[in-house]
């Protein structure tokens, strides 16, 4: 790959294993209603396969609550606390460091606080890896999502034409490096499974970190 590719990451998922931050969200407010939460295991391969959060609920015995639950989820999974229970994935930074040797990262992500993530990107000390860091709060169906990732990218590169990768776990990252005319990379280790990302007719299937790492170095 030479000089002037750039290769467009999410955060979460390809990145940051974000399962114990997403699980530990869930069982706190579950039980700070006095129910009982299911399982990690179950949990996280639940929102992987994208069974509804009223349906999750149903299973801690709780019903109606799925409005309430979402609004507090979203009130609390951009602090700190929970933020710190994220963890990089084994050999993603060096990965990160050897593509910047030969193109331009961007990293563009819909997380709502820009301030909560820029204060984890500099914990983990993964800020200064990357030239562009978009992020907007991305609302909504993942066709809209997408559409912000999209917006983000044309603004940041001024409309030029692109070339590269965009590397993601879930619909909204393949599609918007389809419609950016980017070849796309999905990992199925993230918040969506294999049988969600097929489909979309990604260019590559990555199904781990380190499957991740080994085809990041062919691009060198």
């Amino acid at each position: 790959m030479t000089q002037g590719a750039y290769f467009i990451f999410d955060l979460d998922g390809p990145i940051l294993d974000v399962s114990d931050k997403y699980y530990r969200v869930y069982a706190d407010l579950v039980g700070e209603r006095d129910h009982e939460p299911v399982s990690k295991a179950e949990y996280w391969e639940s929102k992987r396969r994208r069974v509804s959060d009223g349906e999750i609920l149903r299973r801690s015995n709780i019903q109606g609550w799925e409005k309430e639950f979402r609004h507090l989820r979203k009130s609390r999974i951009e602090t700190q606390a929970y933020l710190r229970l994220d963890r990089i994935w084994p050999g993603v930074p060096e990965l990160l460091r050897n593509l910047r040797s030969v193109g331009t990262l961007m990293l563009v992500t819909l997380r709502n606080s820009r301030a909560a993530l820029e204060w984890q990107l500099r914990l983990f000390g993964l800020r200064p890896l990357f030239q562009h860091v978009l992020s907007e709060p991305g609302d909504g169906a993942d066709e809209d999502r997408s559409a912000v990732k999209v917006r983000l990218i044309e603004m940041a590169t001024r409309g030029c034409p692109l070339r590269g990768w965009f590397i993601g776990d879930t619909e909204t990252d393949v599609q918007a490096g389809q419609r950016l005319g980017l070849r796309t990379a999905a990992v199925t280790y993230g918040i969506r499974t294999e049988a969600h990302l097929v489909p979309l007719n990604p260019d590559v299937l990555l199904h781990s970190p380190d499957r991740l790492i080994q085809w990041a170095g062919t691009l060198r």
